[in-house]
């Protein structure tokens, strides 16, 4: 007798699994969290080079404690910021939302900007409908400063601003040989380019590094940040370099 086929039956998963099958791919994958938040926010595609692979893979060593300290120098208008600062702090929070990070800049102007586009990310329909448990608190929600969960914090001040009182990264961070990322310091150009020939502006920002800035970190394996271009050979990076 001839054998009866089978029918194939395409069984459609239920909304709440496409939910969880999406979610767990944006925790696990920072690139496709780009994409995702990126197209949602600016209503346009993230237009990758492989300047942005190289420069995730470096934020992936510094999120699994492969390296602690991380120096990002590319020219203006590469993404840095968006993908370093932005995208790379709400990843973060997904992962981890007790993350304490503390972001400076020699503009006020840009890490207000920036918190506020971190903000408006977790704020976001299609953030809330993922992870709805993760919100800013209601009593602490400026763009200088906000909070998300229990503990989680975000601070953002120009570099010569008051961080007293403010830490970045937890006690708790390293067990051991175990490593949980809980924030970083986010520098973001920390010297205005066009003081990069003042000795006295030079002089400055390096002072406030070793003075304060570098206090705040919670835990000496608190991971530091820093973006900028380098425009001489005593600007900030050189200092760092020389001191290593």
């Amino acid at each position: 007798k001839p054998q009866k086929r089978c029918k194939t039956r395409l069984i459609k998963p239920t909304d709440q699994q496409v939910t969880d099958i999406l979610r767990s791919k944006l925790e696990s994958d920072f690139r496709f969290f780009v994409k995702y938040f990126f197209f949602h926010t600016k209503k346009q595609k993230f237009d990758f080079g492989e300047h942005h692979d190289v420069l995730i893979d470096a934020l992936m060593d510094v999120y699994y404690g492969r390296n602690q300290n991380l120096i990002i120098n590319i020219p203006p208008r590469y993404s840095k910021t968006i993908l370093c600062v932005i995208m790379f702090s709400a990843w973060c929070y997904v992962r981890n939302p007790n993350c304490e990070f503390i972001h400076l800049s020699f503009s006020d102007a840009l890490v207000m900007e920036n918190s506020d586009s971190i903000r408006q990310i977790i704020k976001s329909k299609e953030f809330q409908s993922l992870w709805p448990t993760l919100k800013t608190k209601p009593t602490k929600d400026s763009k200088s400063a906000w909070g998300l969960g229990d503990s989680g914090t975000f601070l953002a001040v120009q570099a010569g601003g008051t961080v007293t009182g403010f830490g970045a990264g937890r006690l708790d961070e390293r067990d051991g040989d175990n490593f949980n990322f809980c924030g970083a310091l986010l520098l973001d150009d920390l010297l205005k380019p066009d003081d990069a020939h003042s000795d006295p502006a030079r002089k400055a920002v390096n002072r406030r590094w070793d003075e304060t800035i570098k206090t705040r970190r919670n835990s000496q394996f608190t991971p530091t940040i820093v973006i900028m271009q380098r425009l001489h050979v005593g600007d900030f990076v050189g200092h760092l370099l020389a001191d290593t």
